[in-house]
């Protein structure tokens, strides 16, 4: 298929499927003002709408997220908390064995 018959078909799909409305294909430069106001018209009417959009969410009116965990802590759980130390003290442990000790092979883990 060469480049000709690509474009005989395309402009016989595009006279099929417009032969109703007259406007399109009489005049060229008519036909670029209506995609140009057409395009234009999108663009106001999509800047409109992200606009509200915005004023929206920045109000809270739409998409509003509830605090999950509230601002004070009531208790402390103290096993957590011990087991939690507990492991910062394992690990510190290991790094000054790690520190005194060279090891051959580097662990990107530790």
């Amino acid at each position: 298929m060469n480049f000709t018959t690509i474009q005989r078909t395309l402009k016989h799909i595009v006279e099929t499927a417009f032969e109703r409305v007259g406007a399109i294909g009489v005049n060229p430069n008519r036909d670029w003002r209506a995609l140009l106001l057409a395009a234009s018209v999108l663009v106001v009417l999509s800047g409109i709408g992200s606009g509200l959009m915005f004023v929206r969410v920045n109000s809270g009116e739409f998409a509003a997220v509830a605090p999950k965990t509230p601002g004070v802590i009531e208790s402390i759980d103290r096993a957590q908390l011990t087991e939690t130390l507990r492991m910062f003290a394992e690990k510190e442990e290991s790094l000054d064995i790690l520190r005194v000790e060279t090891p051959a092979l580097v662990d990107p883990s530790l």
